[in-house]
């Protein structure tokens, strides 16, 4: 949570750069270590080969000084007098020194067996065999029994360096496989640790992605559902709660739609006051108005000529369609509002669809058009100043796309589960297109577009409050004849 709201305190470059980094920056530093472990690794080796050819020349060092040893021993037996012996055992003692000069050049001087080996041979061996050569190259021929005294005095410390050789070389090769072996065990360490590393990195990169994942879900995912279900309650115009907080781009975003919401909801006051002052204002000269064509129509002021009657039901008439699309404006902003609420309540369906046809008859009857009633009397629970203002509407509609001399039927059933409404027309119907937009706001098919000035809102309004009862309206071509079905269908 700690971490979450702390995300919350920085930009998300700023934390996409952490996200990035953090993996970046430790498996930089694996590689590092990686890195180290195979140069100690690559440094064993060359260690290994370097032995190798220490091991290889320490040999040959070993037999070129048993040889040298040799051919001074026989020439020294053989009484100074085989000069090709001699010669021989020169030459193999200066290939000694040689091979001495290659060790020594790739052996550090330190405490090793083989470093302190070299010194042996260096300070003791090879100054002897020198002394041992000197001697033989002073030499003359002298009589046989000097010769074998002078090659017994000889021999003695050159039979003690050659022994002292072979202990050595003895020595270098134990050592040598004992450090052969720490080698071996070092190898395998440093192995066993880049496997280590490895695998280390391996679930490093696993748990961070799945706590970076967790944080990007908790402080990203979760921010911007935030932001998603303020923007719908901002559609709605309902409350989006407290500010998201923080300094990142969805706070900055939410920060504007709070603010873009206190901005909506006054301008939606405004305009609900507006409408509802225009429809006040609108509603009393009509309302007046009516009130002066039902006196005439009763005669209050007198009689009146058959055609002046009939000029007063088509003006009354025109009001009042008038008066009905003052209250679905009227309706509508209270659907925008939520604040349209039904008033239920139990009454006869037969004589409601009776008192709305008979509001009726006279603009049906102006244009020849008969309406007729097929419905049995029932009981039904619903708001009924709704459920007249629907069957007015379908009504209406049917009236106005209905050809002259037609007729329309006003029918109604029940059954345990649901009870239903229908007006049924004769008219030219609805195309595939109209139907899909027939219950949308300010949508007209085609003939209204043409013959009628209405609002648009009559059917979308109609639609809300079937669904407002939990049930639903259609409309559907007249199976082998011309015109619509408009089916309103409520439960029980």
């Amino acid at each position: 949570m700690w971490a979450c709201e702390q995300a919350s305190k920085l930009r998300i470059w700023q934390k996409t750069l952490i996200l990035a980094l953090i993996p970046i920056s430790l498996n930089a530093y694996g590689v590092f270590l990686m890195q180290d472990a195979i140069g100690r690794l690559n440094q064993a080796l060359q260690m290994e080969q370097a032995e190798a050819n220490a091991f290889r020349l320490l040999n040959r060092l070993y037999v070129s000084l048993i040889s040298a040893s040799g051919f001074f021993s026989s020439y020294l037996s053989s009484g100074a007098t085989d000069g090709k012996r001699l010669r021989l055992a020169n030459e193999t003692f200066a290939t000694a020194k040689d091979y001495l000069r290659q060790i020594r050049a790739q052996t550090p001087h330190d405490q090793s067996v083989l470093a302190q080996s070299l010194d042996t041979l260096e300070n003791q061996s090879i100054p002897s065999f020198e002394r041992l050569k000197d001697d033989c190259l002073k030499m003359d021929n002298r009589a046989a029994g000097e010769n074998k005294l002078l090659a017994l005095y000889q021999l003695k410390p050159l039979i003690k360096q050659a022994s002292r050789i072979n202990d050595i070389y003895t020595e270098v090769i134990e050592d040598s496989d004992k450090q052969r072996e720490i080698r071996i065990v070092e190898q395998n360490q440093i192995v066993q640790r880049i496997r280590i590393l490895v695998l280390s990195c391996l679930f490093f990169n696993i748990a961070f992605s799945a706590v970076a994942l967790f944080l990007f879900r908790r402080s990203l995912l979760s921010r911007l559902q935030v932001i998603l279900t303020r923007s719908k309650a901002l559609a709605e115009l309902e409350d989006v709660g407290p500010a998201l907080g923080g300094v990142d781009e969805f706070a900055e975003i939410d920060n504007c739609i709070v603010e873009a919401r206190t901005e909506l909801v006054a301008a939606e006051k405004f305009r609900s006051q507006v409408v509802a002052m225009v429809a006040h204002d609108m509603r009393s000269p009509l309302t007046s108005a009516l009130t002066s064509l039902e006196m005439m129509e009763e005669k209050f002021f007198g009689p009146i000529t058959p055609e002046a009657e009939k000029k007063v039901v088509s003006i009354t008439a025109s009001l009042n369609r008038l008066v009905l699309l003052i209250d679905e404006f009227l309706d509508l902003d209270k659907l925008r509002r939520k604040e349209l609420q039904l008033e239920i309540s139990e009454f006869d369906l037969a004589e409601m669809i009776s008192d709305v046809v008979a509001s009726l008859e006279a603009m049906a009857s102006g244009i020849g058009i008969s309406i007729e009633i097929a419905a049995p009397s029932f009981t039904v629970s619903a708001d009924k100043n709704r459920m007249r203002q629907v069957l007015t509407n379908l009504l209406s509609n049917a009236i106005k796309f209905s050809p002259r001399g037609s007729k329309i039927v006003v029918s109604a059933k029940e059954n345990a589960k649901y009870w239903s409404l229908s007006v049924i027309d004769q008219g030219k119907g609805l195309s595939p297109e109209a139907k899909k937009e027939l219950f949308q706001p300010y949508s007209r098919s085609e003939a209204s577009a043409l013959a009628i000035k209405g609002s648009g809102l009559g059917l979308f309004i109609c639609r809300w409050f079937t669904e407002a009862h939990g049930g639903k309206l259609e409309a559907n071509a007249n199976s082998g004849a011309a015109g619509t079905t408009f089916c309103m269908i409520v439960p029980r």
